[in-house]
């Protein structure tokens, strides 16, 4: 019969801080989260500069929609001492088309708002450097006082987008000086 011999190696275990193979793992880990901590850092940086350039880019080629001109004109048939009309050129100051301009008035005459704002101008398209023009009758028809005696304050709002379909606004307050005309008071956009 043959006898087995069983040999019983003991191996001497280190303890892990002293193992090649536990140490190099637990460097490798380190590594590894670091590395996971610093590409986060690099994106997040990366992330903020792109952002940062998309703005400028959108800053600098956008529409610059606005108020051109505005004139006050009394109308010139027998009720020129009661009736009043604006007439306004809206132009476009960037350098990318706007796209569905609306142009809208609220007055308020005399302590009387005229509500809802009214739409005075639409239009498809403005490309850069061109302008569009209307014109309104301010005063009601049943409108009495003279010329002379009026308040009056006027509100215009621009809204329109550009290539994004980002949506601006414009905004200009005037008030009525009967020798004068229309004289700014506020401006406001985006």
């Amino acid at each position: 019969m043959y006898s087995a011999a069983i040999y019983v190696i003991e191996s001497s275990q280190l303890p892990w801080y002293r193992d090649a193979v536990t140490l190099a793992t637990l460097v490798i880990a380190i590594a590894t989260v670091a590395y996971v901590v610093v590409s986060f850092l690099l994106w997040t940086a990366t992330r903020n500069s792109t952002n940062l350039t998309r703005t400028m880019y959108e800053a600098g080629n956008r529409p610059y929609a606005g108020i051109e001109e505005l004139e006050t004109q009394k109308a010139s048939d027998s009720r020129s001492l009661h009736s009043l009309q604006v007439n306004a050129k809206c132009k476009n100051f960037g350098n990318v088309p706007g796209r569905n301009i609306v142009a809208t008035i609220k007055r308020v005459v005399d302590g009387y708002a005229s509500t809802p704002p009214e739409t005075v101008l639409t239009a498809a398209l403005l490309m850069p450097g061109h302008e569009l023009g209307f014109f309104k009758e301010l005063l009601p028809k049943n409108h009495i006082l003279p010329i002379e005696d009026l308040k009056l304050s006027l509100s215009l709002e621009l809204t329109y987008a550009g290539s994004s379909n980002q949506q601006y606004y414009f905004r200009e307050e005037y008030i009525f000086e009967p020798r004068v005309g229309f004289v700014l008071v506020n401006t406001d956009g985006n």
